[in-house]
């Protein structure tokens, strides 16, 4: 994997992170500390991870549905170690 794609990888969840959730955590006054989306190993091998989760939560912003386990419970810390 060349460095280029690596740093996409990190500016992608960069953007999950400093942008997307908390304008999802203000949305819905819910939040999202401790759920993973994705599995932190190697993460940069695997960019499809990111780009799904980066999905997920835009169009639960856009549709304005909050996100649910499979349970149907909103996600959130008691979630911690599950991987979505």
């Amino acid at each position: 994997m060349k460095k280029e794609d690596i740093d996409r990888v990190w500016e992608r969840m960069a953007y999950f992170t400093n942008v997307l959730k908390p304008k999802y955590e203000k949305r819905f006054n819910h939040s999202l500390e401790g759920v993973c989306f994705w599995d932190p190993l190697h993460i940069e091998q695997y960019p499809e991870e990111v780009e799904a989760a980066i999905a997920e939560v835009e169009t639960a912003i856009k549709e304005n549905k909050i996100l649910l386990d499979e349970d149907g419970e909103p996600l959130g810390p008691h979630m911690k170690g599950l991987i979505y």
